[in-house]
């Protein structure tokens, strides 16, 4: 879908819209809900991308489920990179193992949402738990 989306001509009175082309794959998960046609329609919209990554990691725990979580969540940065999506990749990051990274994304996350003003407990918690 997206391959055919990006390969339309534009006609008449059309906006000209080509949505940002990725470096990642979209991968499907284990959860028979995450297909890749499903995600297909997402793809584009970094608060979707950045609301299903959350919901992965607040309910799923199989391993194929986390790492299509992993692509969703880069992609939501990669379009837009806000203070809740790093906090969803820090705590992705961190259920796959990946500590190191997940405590430099985590910072990354605290030192924006400082800046932004915005709270900063949720991330505070992790920060303290891979600190440990």
């Amino acid at each position: 879908m997206i391959e055919r989306h990006d390969a339309m001509t534009i006609e008449g009175n059309i906006l000209a819209y080509r949505g940002k082309p990725s470096k990642h794959e979209l991968i499907a998960g284990a959860n028979p809900k995450l297909t890749v046609e499903n995600l297909e329609t997402i793809w584009y919209d970094a608060h979707q991308l950045n609301a299903l990554s959350w919901k992965i990691y607040q309910k799923l725990t199989d391993s194929q489920d986390i790492a299509c979580a992993l692509i969703l969540i880069q992609r939501s940065i990669e379009l837009e990179e806000f203070t809740s999506n790093l906090e969803t990749y820090a705590h992705l990051l961190a259920k796959n193992g990946e500590k190191r990274k997940a405590l430099k994304i985590a910072k990354k996350a605290k030192r924006r949402a400082e800046k932004n003003d915005e709270f900063t407990g949720i991330i505070d918690e992790l920060i303290a738990k891979l600190d440990a």
